[in-house]
């Protein structure tokens, strides 16, 4: 060992917990706290690595000589600045980071940029030099305008205060940064617990349930502990599943039971009027929703307008030649703006952060959005995590890892951002939440409205058809920067399953904290990943519990094999550096077009539960797609693969690609539930088809996750009384859910005379041409049928709400 490696080795931090095998810290009560110092040791095990912030505020004076317009008439005689940061002394594992590069600013000698970069230092051999340049961004390739400015980092004091500095460069130019040195620190939130915002509303909310539940049953004031906690589900539909969702609000605004319900789970169409619904001027208002989502919804059809077409097609390109990673998804987040955020002065104005102070007053239930993560190079089945949206983070609850939703669009590595990106507007997560329908955009071409010209279709197609090449498998995938990036591969062990989880007793419910079972559990799991899952080793004599192997092995991961497809991220997993008009990106390929045969048709009617299971080979790498190693452990092995903490991107697409029904949010410990208000809109064709398919795939993923959840009778549906709700409760256990289910449908409606309306009105089929999930084009009067039947079928239940409400008091 040589002498850098040896006082490299003495300054190592000691054995951690992981690698003691004991969580004895985490026994003094503050086990987020202590997950996270595990989580940090185990990443930068040095005590000794340093953090280096940067902020590039802005230049001053960046002109252009004679001789450099002279040189570069035939380019661009403005200066069109970026600028490169790179640190002398990097973290080796952080080498990727070591150089980064702002945004360009176009045509710009005084430049502001106001954005915040991040390094790892490893201050072996001390602190180093960060090294400054600005460069010059032209049509055919990037020059370098300056020379190198070095800043000595050895002279900055180690803390929490930035350091203002104006640097000189290239003769009279000016340069503005702040730096600052510190002990490396998380970006990132990891453990099971709540953000702490939620918490503190929730704990009000809850209060305000416990006023609302004892006024609805007229017994007086209750307690928080002495009510039951209703929490709402709407599934995904598009157009119909907004409309949909607008009348259950209403009716449970009007019977006083939206009071009573706690969270409002949403996927798709519904998070459409969910997050259209928190994003209203001066607070969500039920009521001036409807008026809002009646109006825009007439202007469904045409989805985009002369007006506004250059504006989001401008912007598209605008992040594409900033580095950033697009699809056609961003196609579909423009056409959605041009319909939810009509005002061109307001666009971009809205954003899922800006819901807070909303969400702060707890005068509705507390929003939650939901999305699927997939593998790019795998379908849906073998692997997909859910990701759920709320006004304060985005994270993979089954990972135990969040990020505050302003920075999603940011680049991280190793849970430290390390480049800063602003938060994407509201339309590109509409688009992402309902990225299913991007496939769809080429009906769009045919729609245009405001007097569009055949040159404007012209262009339109030719948009799609360059977009849909970025991405030759799955155009209407979102690809974002990865969260998980560069963290240490004990944590996928960590936080796919909690000991809790894998060592439930159900017979005595408790658990079995026997210190022999942990520690076989973690040292065989930590010398599986340091020696690799052995093909020829049986699963009867592994310590791992089969609740930690259930995932794969779970009949909900043998249906539909092509249900999501394969997935590929917009542009290659391995992106060029961040520099606009990179020379190294790769040509373009307008030529594709929407209708590729190699892409998996959108239907979201699903055929019979048992016709779409498919035998799942457990011999499958989902990494690699290729036959590897067989058995229980090669189930265990995909829930830990590196590959999840090796690709820079996630793909993110619609989870009602998965299933329809945005239970993973709601069915957890950290959210427990009582009842469950479940509003389904998902397309069957017909009346008499089964409306229970989603939810039993929900029964299934609720069961392979540990989860309780009623059992659904095989006799329970019969197309010839078809009803408006279905109460599914198991008698046996109290501490078991009641999940009272609401299927699309029109039974009651038709024969009841509702005074001020013609009875034409009620005779409305939800499964008829007009409201099919790939049609946008509703007028008014398809809206208002569709509305009030949902409206009409949630009071229906109101009393067989009641009364299950009475009977899981406490």
């Amino acid at each position: 060992m040589d002498e850098l490696g040896r006082k490299r080795q003495s300054r190592k931090r000691p054995a951690t917990l992981l690698e003691n095998g004991v969580d004895s810290p985490c026994r003094a009560g503050k086990k987020e706290n202590c997950y996270q110092e595990m989580v940090l040791r185990e990443i930068f095990p040095d005590p000794d690595t340093l953090r280096l912030d940067v902020i590039l505020h802005q230049a001053r004076n960046l002109k252009k000589t004679k001789m450099e317009k002279l040189y570069s008439w035939l380019l661009d005689p403005v200066l069109d600045p970026y600028v490169r940061f790179e640190v002398t002394h990097p973290l080796e594992k952080a080498s990727g980071i070591a150089v980064q590069h702002s945004t360009c600013k176009e045509d710009n000698e005084y430049p502001v940029w106001e954005e915040k970069f991040s390094f790892l230092l490893d201050t072996i051999e001390g602190r180093g030099h960060l090294l400054i340049t600005i460069w010059d961004s032209n049509y055919l390739f990037d020059s370098q305008w300056s020379e190198s400015v070095e800043v000595d980092l050895h002279d900055l004091p180690e803390g929490e205060e930035f350091q203002f500095r104006t640097l000189t460069v290239h003769g009279n130019g000016e340069l503005d940064i702040s730096l600052r040195v510190r002990k490396p620190t998380f970006d990132l939130r990891f453990g099971s617990r709540l953000h702490t915002r939620e918490e503190e509303i929730i704990s009000e909310r809850r209060r305000k349930n416990a006023a609302a539940i004892g006024k609805l049953l007229k017994r007086g004031e209750q307690k928080p502990n002495q009510v039951p906690v209703i929490n709402i589900a709407c599934s995904g539909g598009g157009i119909r599943a907004m409309v949909g969702t607008s009348g259950v609000m209403r009716a449970l605004q009007e019977s006083g039971l939206l009071d009573c319900c706690t969270y409002m789970a949403s996927l798709s169409g519904s998070s459409w009027y969910l997050s259209n619904l928190y994003s209203l001027d001066g607070g969500p208002d039920i009521d001036r929703c409807h008026s809002f989502l009646r109006e825009r919804c007439s202007k469904m059809g045409p989805l985009v307008t002369v007006t506004r077409a250059d504006d989001f097609f401008g912007d598209i390109y605008k992040k594409y030649f900033d580095g950033t990673d697009v699809s056609l998804v961003d196609v579909w987040a423009g056409l959605l703006g041009s319909v939810f955020q009509p005002d061109k002065e307001l666009k971009g104005s809205k954003k899922v952060s800006h819901q807070r102070d909303a969400v702060a007053k707890c005068e509705l239930p507390f929003p939650i959005y939901t999305a699927i993560y997939v593998k790019e190079n795998a379908t849906a089945q073998v692997f997909s995590e859910w990701i759920e949206f709320t006004p304060f983070e985005y994270g993979i609850r089954n990972f135990k890892t969040f990020s505050p939703i302003e920075d999603i669009g940011c680049d991280k590595c190793h849970g430290i951002v390390c480049r800063r990106s602003e938060e994407f507007d509201l339309s590109f997560f509409h688009a992402v939440w309902g990225s299913a329908f991007a496939g769809t955009l080429g009906r769009s071409a045919d729609k245009l409205g405001g007097g569009s010209s055949s040159v404007l279709v012209w262009v339109f197609r030719k948009m799609l058809g360059l977009f849909s090449g970025l991405n030759s498998l799955r155009p209407f995938a979102a690809s974002l920067p990865n969260f998980l990036y560069g963290l240490p591969t004990h944590h996928m062990w960590c936080v796919t399953r909690s000991v809790k989880d894998a060592f439930w007793d159900s017979d005595k419910d408790k658990l079995n904290t026997s210190s022999a079972a942990v520690s076989s559990l973690i040292q065989h799991t930590f010398s599986a990943l340091r020696n690799g899952m052995s093909s020829d080793s049986s699963s009867r004599d592994s310590p791992v519990p089969e609740r930690l192997l259930v995932r794969q092995s779970s009949p909900i991961m043998k249906r539909k094999s092509s249900r999501a497809g394969p997935q590929r991220t917009a542009l290659s997993p391995q992106r060029t550096a961040r520099t606009p008009l990179s020379p190294q990106r790769t040509p373009l390929s307008p030529q594709r077009t929407l209708l590729s045969s190699q892409r998996t048709p959108l239907s979201p009617q699903r055929t019979p539960l048992s016709s779409q299971r498919t035998a799942w080979s457990p011999s499958t790498d989902f990494s690699t797609g290729a036959n590897t190693v067989a058995g229980p452990r090669a189930k265990f092995q995909r829930l830990i693969s590196e590959s999840l903490l090796q690709d820079d991107c996630m793909v993110v697409i619609d989870a009602g690609l998965d299933f329809n029904l945005p239970f993973p949010a709601l069915l957890c410990t950290e959210r427990p539930t009582d009842i469950f208000l479940v509003f389904d809109y998902t397309w069957f064709g017909s009346q008499t088809t089964n409306p229970f398919k989603e939810l039993q795939v929900a029964q299934e993923w609720a069961h392979a996750h540990g989860h309780r959840f009623p059992a659904i009778p095989d006799d329970l549906f019969d197309p010839e009384h078809l009803k408006e709700y279905y109460i599914l409760e198991d008698v046996n256990d109290p501490k078991c859910p009641i999940v009272i289910f609401f299927p699309l449908c029109n039974v009651q409606r038709m024969e009841c005379d509702i005074p001020g309306q013609d009875k034409s009105f009620a005779n409305v089929d939800p499964f008829s041409k007009v409201y099919s999930t790939f049609n946008f084009d509703y007028t008014a009067d398809d809206f208002d049928r569709l509305h009030e039947l949902c409206r009409f079928n949630t009071k229906l239940a109101v009393n067989d709400i009641k009364k299950a409400i009475s009977r899981r008091m406490k």
